[in-house]
């Protein structure tokens, strides 16, 4: 199961929820977990929301570095980095997109 949520929010032509933020964390599978964040960018990026945030959790850094690795490639994708410490580190990627 995936939840979007921000503060900043929409809904997509589809009517799904389309926010700043998506937990990853909540996926036991890494590839579901990639698929479910190209999907999340393509709408944020339809939305025309500057960034979102993905939380993935820190544990031992494969699905950060999974999830890293498949946005690095992405053309929607401007930068990304890891929150600031006082807003979850390394165990969030914030990304900013391409307007």
């Amino acid at each position: 199961m995936v939840r979007a949520a921000g503060i900043h929010s929409c809904h997509s032509a589809a009517g799904t929820h389309i926010g700043r933020r998506l937990g990853a964390i909540t996926h036991r599978a890494r590839l579901g977990a990639i698929a479910a964040i190209g999907a999340h960018l393509n709408d944020a990026y339809l939305a025309s929301l500057p960034y979102v945030r993905l939380l993935h959790g820190k544990g031992t850094g494969a699905l950060r570095q999974a999830i890293r690795e498949q946005i690095r490639s992405n053309p929607l994708v401007k930068s990304f980095a890891s929150a600031p410490p006082k807003e979850g580190g390394d165990g969030i990627t914030v990304v900013t997109l391409n307007q």
